[in-house]
């Protein structure tokens, strides 16, 4: 097997998977984070990495500088934090291979539900309205993941493929599977939603600290009501660049 070069562009954790794989899948992996990355601190059990994968810290916004293209690149939960959307595509388009891949993964947050439990009353849905209005009047998508197919498109890729799927907030759902994946957003939104309210809530719309943190225990309990059947929407799209431009 010819040996390729993958990139991701992520805010998020890299999981590796089995020390095998780089032996039967010999590809090069470089990552590039906002931050450096221990992984040994980062994952569970995960003591050294493999030999390769590569980490870099950059900002994919900047003109990219990489010596050769890329056979994929991955594109992973950067809602609110990318500026020009469209530009991203294109760098990413430009620095593929011809018909090498590149897969993005992003979120619509607008929390909806199905059977009308989650009320424009709650404080979840006060949350999502006040936090994405807030990052759109500063220039962030908050909801990119409807997005993702045009913006793939209108930059050129070919085969363009995009699903959709429910990701539901708390563990009220009655599939197994989406049970467990259900409580563990809860818990990772339990966790983060000071973070990504308090900037928001108080240097754009104007709110006082305290006002914010009355507003997030009223939010907790929303989170641990299950008589709330939330959910946001996860879109995967996928695409390739053309084998001639």
């Amino acid at each position: 097997m010819k040996p390729s070069k993958c990139a991701k562009t992520t805010v998020t954790k890299l999981f590796i998977g089995r020390r095998k794989r780089p032996k039967s899948h010999p590809a090069r992996t470089v990552s590039l984070p906002l931050y450096p990355m221990r992984l040994h601190q980062t994952v569970t059990n995960c003591r050294s990495v493999p030999p390769n994968v590569q980490f870099e810290i950059d900002d994919v916004e900047n003109d990219w500088a990489h010596h050769k293209p890329f056979d994929y690149i991955h594109c992973r939960f950067m809602a609110s934090s990318i500026r020009d959307w469209p530009r991203l595509f294109r760098q990413i388009l430009e620095n593929l291979t011809p018909n090498g891949y590149a897969e993005f993964y992003d979120f619509d947050f607008f929390f909806r539900s199905d059977d009308n439990s989650l009320l424009p009353t709650h404080e979840m849905y006060i949350n999502c309205a006040e936090t994405t209005s807030a990052a759109e009047k500063i220039g962030q998508t908050a909801c990119p993941g409807p997005h993702l197919a045009n913006w793939a498109r209108e930059a050129g890729f070919v085969n363009v493929t995009e699903r959709k799927m429910k990701v539901p907030i708390g563990p009220w759902a009655k599939d197994p599977k989406l049970k467990e994946i259900g409580a563990w957003n809860q818990v990772q939104a339990m966790e983060g939603m000071e973070g990504w309210s308090m900037a928001l809530l108080t240097r754009v719309n104007g709110w006082s600290e305290q006002k914010v943190r009355e507003h997030l225990v009223r939010l907790k309990k929303d989170y641990l009501d299950t008589k709330i059947h939330a959910y946001m929407t996860a879109y995967v799209v996928y695409g390739q660049r053309p084998e001639k431009n």
